[in-house]
């Protein structure tokens, strides 16, 4: 096979139904002056702004003015030469690997067919289409928008029609691609269009088109054996049966092995499965190694030899325990190798409003964040895209976990109708063939939150559930023909069973109690999920990229039409802003009388503690509740409130820092129970060695003086949750403005291993006094002390930097001490203590 990119420079022509005659294009001797250069991978939005037609769609109100590029047709065109000896008893195709959104192709004016599918690849013969020497490429192309005009919409999802009126102007139901290109509270409109993935032109006289190659790894019950399964996707080229050897090698194991088959004309899948075993497993981040095993596959025909891509296998046995649980309903605990993984993380979404934009360097730099927070699972949303496989090889790598969902999300899709129900299947049998190989997928999922919003979103008020059979039997079909004993979830929350989709007792659950009906995020203290998968509470991202909200010359000003284009649309939900009412009551001033600056920290600070609260809850609770993953991990443009913890510029937003230390290996929480007036202190312990070490804690006033508990020696299992100590509350009867419950964790060389504290009140309750912080640089590592409490210390607002630490408290006497490699000390830019008293 003879491959030969197509990619590079093309022809770019813009219609919108009045000016520009897409058709002409379609000649190869036609003429026109008014093109444009653009860039194959790509997107116009980029072009044009290369162009300087428009600016950036993610900064200011850039996005506002680029929305025309959306409702326009668009015409690539490309010329190449094609040799006389290319021709010569050769096969030739067409591959587009990502046509964005609705394509007409034609090659030298026929018309070689359309394609409706951003998630899915498409592949054209045109042997008897291509011509020595000079050959036109024409693509015609449209966001979806005007495929999708004469489309039904109504009764298709909820029933807000004093809202919801976007789905009558865009129909995403009906359009296979991302779904937050038309909005989210997080992000605003930006539709996509354009050829965004590689174009090739294959050839060959061979007599076999190699196609794809998956591998299934399903190791044994035992854990000592497994089968991998290879399924090779050939197409015979010659009319007549074939006898082939597929051969394959796994040299860490010193394992090859060979088989002859019988290919059949045409397109077909031919299977291998072999045993194997002297094989190491691989493990999630924090459980294990991540052993990776190189896969070498090559197919022989007449001593011709047609080899696959090398790719890494590894071996790991998944399941979902769902026992009874003693309490009622059941447990849902993710195992892999047979041992229960506490899941830490986030739901991850796009990097990009433009995806043309988002490449492997983007998204390791991404990945590598999620393990300096201590993540070891990613949630992958469906309303954003099946992951590429350079992702997958980085947590691979890694050993983050992955959910998979398919790619839908919050709506009703009208999967009765035909055309979309083929188009939706074929998607989903290619993605499933792609992902089924990594060792980091934990599990696929049908979608988000639609079985949720069928019990309670009024979603099947006219239609009734036109994608419940799709879920429910089309998409379980293909995992049982395509990926036998991949782990598959109709949809995200469910509950096992008839019962509703978001119980708090099985299953897994988005609970957003806190930040859509509750500003106040000391209630996560009290929920009990078995396996949460989102609940969040907004926050600033890092300085800088707040600043990237305002146009450079207009000065950023909290409340206004920019910050509001930037802000989530939570803020509009309730008749008055439901994120300005957290901030009022957990801070006692109104979000506007801050500058941005102060803005970032106090509610960074919030952010974290919020977030942090919610860690604590269920590592405390482990494994009841199994997870602590929260929405959401990162961003795809400047926003003036997020749910993350990366934003857009890849930066640590504020509460990175809260969320890294409640998602270390060994970490302290501390549970207030009501009806005991106990503080119970559990360490969780996910390491793979046992700790032990001392254990200390008490009550601290926040002017200096302390009521310690005797200090004890602690000894916990690996891969556990220990409760340490029920300390009374009536040890310490002042009120609790003026103290804080903490705890102190030590090894057994008395190093502090880590050290978590239990606030009461709200924020703005807290009676702080002024501290004195001072400051010591000596052998690369910076100590910090403070003659009083000091809350949420503050040396970076830019999240640039892979500090040690960050937005941390001082205890009053205590130092505290982080690695320090610069040579100057930091300045303290902010701390509570001083904004409290402003």
């Amino acid at each position: 096979m003879q491959k030969h990119s197509l990619n590079g420079t093309w022809e770019l022509y813009y219609s919108d139904g009045e000016r520009g005659r897409p058709p002409y294009f379609r000649d190869p001797d036609y003429q026109n002056p008014r093109g444009m250069r653009a860039e194959v991978p790509g997107c116009v939005h980029t072009d044009l702004i290369r162009q300087g037609m428009i600016q950036d769609p993610v900064n200011a109100t850039n996005a506002l003015q680029a929305r025309w590029v959306e409702e326009c047709i668009w015409t690539y065109r490309k010329t190449f030469e094609v040799a006389q000896t290319e021709l010569h008893q050769n096969r030739c195709w067409l591959h587009f690997e990502k046509l964005d959104l609705n394509a007409e192709i034609y090659l030298n004016g026929k018309r070689l067919g359309s394609h409706h599918n951003v998630y899915l690849p498409c592949r054209f013969e045109v042997s008897e289409f291509l011509r020595a020497g000079i050959n036109s490429l024409v693509v015609h192309i449209e966001s979806g928008l005007i495929g999708a005009g004469d489309k039904p919409a109504a009764g298709l999802g909820a029933s807000h029609s004093d809202y919801d009126y976007a789905k009558n102007l865009h129909k995403s139901h009906w359009l296979r691609k991302p779904n937050f290109q038309f909005g989210w509270d997080w992000s605003t409109r930006l539709v996509n269009v354009g050829i965004s993935g590689s174009v090739t032109l294959e050839t060959s006289e061979k007599a076999l088109r190699t196609d794809s190659l998956q591998s299934i790894v399903t190791v044994s019950e035992d854990l000592n054996s497994a089968t991998l399964t290879l399924r090779a996707r050939v197409e015979n080229l010659t009319g007549q049966e074939l006898d082939i050897c597929l051969q394959a090698e796994i040299p860490e194991l010193n394992t090859t092995f060979t088989k002859t088959l019988t290919c059949p004309p045409k397109e077909h899948q031919l299977e291998v499965q072999v045993s194997l075993c002297g094989f190491e497993l691989w493990w999630p981040a924090g459980s294990g190694a991540q052993k990776l095993y190189t896969l070498k596959t090559c197919i022989e025909h007449a001593e011709e030899a047609f080899p696959f891509p090398e790719r890494k296998i590894g071996f790991r046995h998944i399941k979902v325990q769902e026992d009874p649980h003693p309490d009622g309903g059941n447990f849902c605990v993710l195992e892999v190798n047979h041992r229960p993984i506490f899941l830490k993380g986030a739901c991850w979404i796009p990097p990009d409003m433009l995806m043309s934009r988002i490449d492997d360097t983007r998204v390791h730099r991404l990945l590598d964040l999620a393990r300096e927070a201590n993540f070891n699972f990613l949630r992958v949303w469906g309303g954003g895209c099946y992951e590429s496989d350079g992702f997958y090889e980085r947590c691979d790598a890694l050993g983050l976990l992955v959910w998979q969902d398919f790619g839908f999300a919050c709506k009703q899709y009208p999967l009765t109708d035909k055309a979309l129900h083929v188009n939706a299947t074929d998607e989903a049998r290619y993605q499933v063939r792609r992902l089924s190989g990594y060792p980091s997928l934990a599990l696929l999922c049908g979608n988000n939150e639609m079985e949720w919003a069928n019990w309670e979103w009024d979603f099947n008020r006219e239609v009734v559930m036109p994608d419940y059979g799709f879920f429910h039997h089309t998409l379980p079909r293909i995992m049982q023909d395509e990926a036998p004993g991949i782990l598959y979830r109709a949809s995200s929350p469910q509950s096992p069973g008839d019962a509703h989709s978001n119980l708090d007792d099985r299953g897994d659950q988005h609970n957003w109690h806190v930040s859509f009906e509750n500003s106040d995020y000391r209630a996560y203290r009290k929920m009990d999920c078995r396996m949460i998968t989102e609940a969040g509470f907004l926050g600033p991202p890092s300085l800088p990229t707040l600043q990237k909200c305002w146009a450079p010359e207009s000065p950023p000003r909290i409340g206004d039409f920019s910050w509001f284009f930037h802000d989530n649309s939570i803020d509009s939900w309730h008749r008055s802003s439901m994120p300005d009412q957290a901030f009022l009551e957990h801070i006692g001033k109104p979000i506007q009388e801050f500058d941005i600056a102060t803005y970032v920290y106090i509610g960074g600070l919030l952010h974290g503690e919020a977030l942090s609260t919610f860690a604590d809850n269920f590592r405390s609770k482990a494994f009841d509740s199994s997870a602590a993953i929260f929405w959401m991990f990162n961003d795809c443009w400047p926003c003036a409130r997020s749910w993350t913890i990366v934003d857009y510029a890849t930066h640590r937003t504020p509460a990175f820092w809260a969320i890294k230390r409640a998602f270390a290996p060994l970490h302290l929480s501390i549970r207030y129970l009501c009806e005991s007036h106990e503080y119970v202190f559990h360490l969780s312990n996910d390491s793979q060695e046992p700790f032990m070490g001392s254990f200390d804690c008490g009550f601290c006033f926040f002017a200096g003086d302390r009521k310690p508990h005797p200090s004890r020696e602690v000894k916990v299992p690996a891969n556990s949750k220990t409760e340490l100590i029920r300390l009374p509350a009536d040890l310490a009867p002042e009120k609790e403005t003026s103290k804080f419950v903490y705890g102190f964790l030590k090894d057994s060389d008395e190093n502090l291993i880590d050290r978590n504290r239990y606030l009461g009140p709200r924020l703005c309750e807290l009676e702080l006094p002024d501290p004195h912080i001072e400051m010591e640089l000596a052998d690369g590592r910076l100590t910090f002390t403070s003659d009083v409490f000091a809350l949420g210390v503050s040396i970076d607002l830019d999240g640039k930097q892979a500090l040690a630490d960050n937005f941390f408290d001082l205890y009053p006497g205590q130092p505290y001490t982080i690695p320090w490699p610069q040579a100057d000390i930091p300045e303290v830019k902010h701390g509570f203590n001083f904004l409290s008293r402003c």
